[in-house]
């Protein structure tokens, strides 16, 4: 029988191990060298909204990623049918806490996304991986579309799992 594969976030360096100059503890020396990173631009809007929030001493997470909080209340970045509710898009991060925006309007990849989709919800499934439609019953519903940008680009109004106020779609 086939063994399931240990799950890897290509996405995710840790502390463990890292070897630090004087003066530098394991993050601050993580900070220094070149690490994954998504590039995230957000729409200045008056619906938005910073957030921060515990997060594991040893993990060094993308800036930009789609975050999530896990089961002990501390951010990871946000997978699918991992038990994570997604909480918004990674800002800054310290050795204990990071910074989210949890509420606004980001440029987002969206395969296939029109003019016409103006409204339509948004999935988000991986930290760099948003569709209009969950590839699984697991993607979190993150918002909807305000604006195709250009192609395969769109502004998504986005929220955290537990927000419960309404998205503001309007463009000026």
């Amino acid at each position: 029988m086939k063994e399931k594969a240990e799950f890897v976030d290509k996405y995710l360096r840790k502390t463990d191990g890292i070897k630090a100059r004087p003066g530098f503890n394991s993050f601050d020396e993580l900070k220094t060298q070149p690490s994954p990173s998504l590039l995230r631009s957000f729409e200045a809007v008056k619906d938005q909204e910073e957030k921060d929030f515990p997060k594991y001493e040893n993990h060094f997470m993308a800036q930009g990623a789609a975050i999530g909080l896990d089961q002990a209340g501390k951010i990871v970045h946000y997978y699918a049918g991992r038990g994570i509710r997604f909480a918004g898009f990674l800002i800054h991060q310290t050795l204990n806490k990071a910074v989210i925006k949890s509420r606004g309007s980001a440029f987002l990849k969206l395969e296939g996304v029109s003019p016409e989709d103006r409204g339509q919800r948004v999935f988000c499934s991986a930290p760099n991986q948003f569709s209009l439609k969950p590839s699984s019953n697991d993607d979190a519903e993150i918002g909807k579309i305000r604006f195709m940008e250009r192609a395969n680009f769109a502004a998504v109004a986005f929220k955290g799992e537990n927000d419960s106020r309404p998205l503001n779609l309007k463009v000026k």
